[in-house]
């Protein structure tokens, strides 16, 4: 807990001074000082906004696409230091063809009003920062920008800032329940509207193994809601062949090469999928005349939860289901005759199953965690970790291949 003051008024016999009337007030210091110069020079936006235009589109459509015009044209850019924007106006953001998440949402904003729609900034508290107190006057709890776009079907909120969130969709990070809406004298705090996605993802690796022990392997990673709108911002931020390695390779613990790597995105379906061709030496183990496998574990193959208690809760963020599809070819002399027993995981919110099946002289390790629930008060703690314990045991199930006879 923290201890938090500040002086909103002073009144003693001969002064009566207020210095904060409330957040109206605030929201015109900060258009006055922050949103009104940015947006001051724009630079090519009625000429970007002309070619855009067609008069067979809705205000939905043409919506969406200066949406999409702003999240594509316009690269994302963290940079240290920078609050919310790293230029000092519109014109300069479409210069440089790149800038922080609130300055494209900015740029989306006046793209907007210039298109006669009715827009305004909304500040946030990001989650990972913390949470909003609507109670204290103090501007520096906020630290990003989403728009505001009022249409005649309703009130929309949108954040332009990367490339792979979809339209009307809030990435989990800027998925808050309330903002501070920018409008002058009316600015006034506000409930954000946002309808979660599904999410999932499925892994499916394919794994031979050659004379020497050596496994030559291919993985694709097929990610859609949350999970395919934040490696879709990894992608963006990163460094191409880091965001491989960082975000994948590097989380199986063992020495790897990369063959080759993509991400692609089909933006109908709202898909993101990373493709590695990779080979290893360290996945298998020969002793005697039998072969064996250390199970690679792409997610949650150690469990996070090492702590003896736990006093705050559990956040997973956001509900999803993740699938591993794992086919192993030992070799035509090679097969697992005696995998292991299936395992199952069962707690409320949570429930995983692993298994490994023989389909010929292959084997086919099959897992699956579904968490329908995302946050768990402290005292579930244990129930979460153990159910985590178990599912790391799963993984680190050596699989034992033999001599076919």
């Amino acid at each position: 807990k923290a201890l938090y003051s500040q002086l909103v008024s002073f009144k003693n016999e001969w002064n009566d001074i207020e210095f904060i009337s409330g957040w109206p007030d605030l929201g015109v210091k900060f258009t006055d000082n922050i949103i009104e110069p940015y947006l001051r020079h724009r630079g090519r936006l009625e000429e970007v906004l002309d070619s855009l235009r067609n008069d067979t589109l809705t205000e939905l459509g043409l919506l969406k696409k200066l949406y999409r015009y702003v999240s594509g044209n316009i690269k994302l850019r963290e940079e240290s230091g920078a609050n919310y924007s790293i230029h000092n106006d519109l014109k300069e953001l479409q210069e440089a063809a790149y800038g922080t998440g609130s300055e494209k949402n900015l740029l989306l904003i006046e793209m907007c009003r210039q298109a006669g729609m009715t827009s305004w900034p909304v500040l946030i508290t990001s989650r990972d920062r913390g949470v909003f107190n609507p109670s204290i006057y103090q501007m520096q709890q906020f630290d990003y920008m989403i728009a505001y776009v009022q249409l005649s079907e309703g009130v929309i909120f949108l954040d332009a800032g990367s490339n792979y969130c979809p339209f009307g969709v809030l990435p989990v990070n800027h998925s808050v329940s309330g903002g501070f809406l920018l409008d002058g004298e009316q600015s006034e705090l506000v409930r954000v509207i946002n309808e979660p996605p599904q999410t999932y993802r499925v892994d499916k690796t394919w794994i031979a193994v050659d004379s020497t022990g050596n496994g030559r392997c291919s993985t694709q990673v097929m990610m859609n809601g949350y999970f395919g709108i934040s490696y879709g911002q990894y992608y963006e931020l990163a460094e191409e062949e880091d965001f491989f390695t960082d975000r994948f390779l590097d989380r199986l613990d063992i020495e790897y090469n990369l063959v080759s790597s993509k991400f692609e995105e089909d933006e109908a379906k709202q898909l993101c999928t990373v493709t590695l061709v990779w080979e290893s030496g360290d996945l298998f183990d020969f002793l005697d005349n039998n072969l064996i496998l250390r199970q690679p574990a792409w997610y949650f193959g150690q469990t996070p939860f090492t702590e003896e208690r736990r006093f705050f809760p559990i956040d997973f963020r956001y509900p999803f289901t993740y699938q591993s599809f794992i086919t192993v070819d030992p070799g035509s002399n090679l097969c697992c005759s005696d995998p292991p027993p299936p395992v199952l995981v069962s707690v409320p919110g949570i429930n995983f199953t692993h298994q490994c099946r023989p389909e010929g002289r292959k084997l086919m390790i099959e897992a699956e965690l579904d968490l329908s629930k995302p946050v768990f008060e402290p005292k579930l703690y244990s129930t979460v970790k153990d159910a985590f314990k178990s599912m790391e045991k799963a993984y680190a199930e050596e699989l034992v291949f033999g001599p076919v006879e």
